[in-house]
């Protein structure tokens, strides 16, 4: 359907990022939105988040709501990938996990291949959808042939987005709210599944 893709770097040689980077990320967009640069920017995806409050930053929240609000751009979020124990058991979180917590934002959890969900799949009130987000086949930078089978939130989120991509491509001008009501109402009941393993 010929979707571009944008690339905008949030993360430093580290792998770290942080609320500022992630604010000119932002200011990025609607600068790009505002100015026309980029026709039909509607989907974002980030593939990350933390549990941190400091996360929680007021300037982020505002431009993703005006990303939303002014330029119909939603933004896509991994949900969070539970916590390990000092026992070493994995389990899901339900704190908060910023950004994807935001009400703004759609909260993506993992499944598993039988549609039941991942153990260590955060869940909580804010959580919105669910997709496969376990043994997915993806991009690898540390493997000799550059893929791997990757699990984690990080991989469902961009299948979300990806649907996204395709309903604003059926369906230019869709807001983000008649989007987030036609995906979600394709979803069906998620079977639990939160027998914690040793990792």
């Amino acid at each position: 359907f010929n979707a571009n893709l944008l690339p905008i770097r949030v993360f430093d040689d580290n792998g770290r990022s942080s609320t500022l980077v992630l604010q000119r990320a932002y200011a990025r967009i609607i600068a790009l939105c505002s100015s026309g640069a980029v026709p039909n920017l509607r989907v974002v995806n980030m593939s990350l988040g933390s549990y941190s409050e400091s996360v929680n930053d007021a300037v982020l929240h505002q431009a993703i709501q005006l990303a939303r609000t002014k330029y119909g751009v939603v933004t896509v979020c991994a949900g969070g990938n539970g916590q390990k124990s000092s026992d070493g058991t994995l389990a899901p979180r339900t704190d908060p996990c910023y950004p994807s917590d935001f009400e703004e934002c759609v909260a993506v959890t993992a499944l598993r291949a039988d549609g039941a969900n991942v153990y260590w799949s955060d869940y909580n009130e804010a959580k919105d959808i669910s997709a496969p987000g376990e043994g997915i086949w993806s991009t690898y930078a540390s493997s000799d042939d550059g893929y791997a089978a990757a699990s984690g939130t990080s991989l469902s989120a961009p299948m979300v987005a990806g649907a996204f991509a395709l309903l604003f491509a059926a369906v230019p001008n869709a807001t983000v709210d008649e989007a987030c009501s036609a995906i979600y109402a394709t979803a069906v009941p998620v079977a639990v599944s939160y027998t914690h393993l040793r990792a």
